[in-house]
C-alpha cells in the first residue's frame, strides 16, 4: 500500500515539457497545495514551492518517475492537460489531470489510478516572486 501511495504522489507531481504554446502566467516561484482523497479519505494538504517557467508548467515535488511516459498533452489557452502512465512492479499506474492559469494564481484536478485504486486531487498554485537560482 505504501509503494502504491509513493506511486500515485510521484505521479500526481511529474513534471512534463510544455509545448511551444505560451500561457498567461507569471514564471517564478509558485507556492502549491494539494488536497487528495483516496479510498473516500481524505489526506492532510501537502503544500510545497516550484520553480515555474513556460517548459515546465505542472508543478513537481522533488520525486520523480522516471518510467513514465506522456500518453497525451495539450495547451488550450491558459489550460494545460496530460494522461501519463508509470510502469512499475506493481502494475501501470495512470494519471490525469488539468490546471488552469490565471496570471499569478492557479487551479487544477488530478486524478490517479492504480490497481482498481484510485485518488482525487485538488491542486491550487500561488505566485510567490522570483525563483531562487
Amino acid at each position: 500500500m505504501k509503494k502504491i501511495y509513493s506511486a500515485l504522489i510521484c505521479l500526481a507531481f511529474l513534471s512534463v515539457s510544455s509545448s511551444a504554446q505560451q500561457i498567461d502566467f507569471k514564471e517564478g516561484m509558485w507556492q502549491w497545495s494539494m488536497t487528495m482523497e483516496m479510498m473516500g479519505m481524505k489526506m492532510p494538504p501537502i503544500t510545497y514551492s516550484d520553480c515555474m517557467t513556460q517548459k515546465e508548467l505542472i508543478p513537481q515535488q522533488e520525486q520523480e518517475n522516471e518510467n513514465c511516459k506522456i500518453i497525451q498533452q495539450s495547451i488550450t489557452d491558459n489550460v494545460v492537460e496530460w494522461k501519463i502512465e508509470c510502469p512499475s512492479e506493481v502494475g501501470v499506474t495512470s494519471s490525469e489531470g488539468k490546471i488552469v492559469y490565471t496570471d499569478t494564481t492557479a487551479q487544477g484536478e488530478i486524478s490517479v489510478s492504480s490497481q482498481g485504486m484510485s485518488m482525487k486531487s485538488t491542486i491550487n498554485g500561488q505566485y510567490q516572486g522570483p525563483c531562487n537560482k
